[in-house]
């Protein structure tokens, strides 16, 4: 069997254990995917935070942030170096990142669930090299971000929010969101809250409303009608947890006039977030191209 089915295996057994796995993290436990020593390029941090919908006010840590590692380190290949950033949600939650690449055309990279920032770093190096500053970020609870007590666990998309913040802190004067699964749904809302808005949003993958099963509050779904933005949404056929006609309903629900459905291939059957970027080879496929060339027609990047 190839990866990619041993993947969905995987997402079989999330399916029946996610309530409880989520009931856990909501707790305040989660874990981070990879372990190894961190070194190479520059660390930064940021206290700077965007206001949002949510108070805020201070919260009390039941895991603290974990110290940051290099993605070669804690993901494997690609082996480049990447600056390692810590930044702050808007209730103080501290949170982390990788950045590569240049440029004032930024991309934050939003992951799947339950998973962290490892699941978009080849995605991330392969838009350096198209000339986006990728900025692949772990929410809270998840990798080596803290995880707050109570109900700030659940306020993943304040940190979508935050990493636009923190890129254009950095002299980024367009910023795209690309998540996958879980990640696509974040991503979607955040699209609708920050200010100034994002220039585009992509979703691959992205459900429209898993809140009953996460315990995350992510009803995209409701969201979509309130986009102003740029909108891809990817699907393949026969995705294990999301169908084709649940992504046509968000979809048709974006009053957007920019907007674009991409229903991949006979040969994506089966594949899920970011596993619809590449090949059964491991190749990055048509679709990450498709992905980076609407991300560019939208930043001029």
């Amino acid at each position: 069997m190839n990866m990619h089915l041993e993947t969905h295996r995987r997402r079989g057994r999330w399916l029946t254990g996610g309530v409880a796995i989520m009931a856990l993290l909501i707790a305040g436990c989660s874990s981070s995917s990879g372990s190894g020593s961190g070194g190479g390029a520059a660390t930064t941090s940021s206290a700077h935070t965007q206001a949002t919908t949510t108070p805020a006010e201070p919260v009390k840590l039941l895991r603290p942030p974990k110290s940051l590692k290099q993605p070669s380190a804690r993901c494997g290949a690609p082996r480049n170096k990447a600056t390692l950033v810590r930044f702050k949600g808007a209730d103080g939650t501290p949170l982390d990142g990788v950045m590569v690449g240049g440029g004032t055309v930024g991309v934050v990279l939003v992951h799947e669930y339950d998973n962290d920032l490892c699941g978009a770093w080849p995605f991330a190096n392969h838009l350096a090299k198209r000339g986006f500053r990728a900025f692949a970020i772990d929410m809270r609870c998840f990798g080596r971000s803290a995880c707050p007590q109570g109900g700030a666990a659940g306020r993943v998309v304040d940190d979508v929010v935050a990493a636009v913040a923190e890129l254009r802190r950095r002299g980024v004067t367009k910023v795209a969101l690309v998540g996958a699964s879980m990640g696509g749904s974040a991503a979607l809302i955040a699209a609708t809250r920050v200010q100034p808005a994002v220039d585009a949003v992509v979703a691959l993958s992205g459900e429209a409303n898993p809140t009953s099963l996460l315990h995350i509050p992510l009803n995209a779904q409701a969201a979509v009608q309130q986009l102003t933005v740029p909108t891809m949404f990817v699907v393949a056929n026969l995705d294990p947890l999301v169908s084709v006609d649940e992504t046509r309903a968000m979809y048709q629900a974006d009053k957007t006039a920019d907007k674009r459905l991409l229903v991949l291939p006979s040969q994506f059957d089966g594949f899920h977030g970011w596993q619809v970027l590449t090949n059964t080879t491991g190749a990055f496929s048509s679709t990450a191209t498709k992905v980076a060339e609407f991300i560019a027609a939208h930043t001029g990047g």
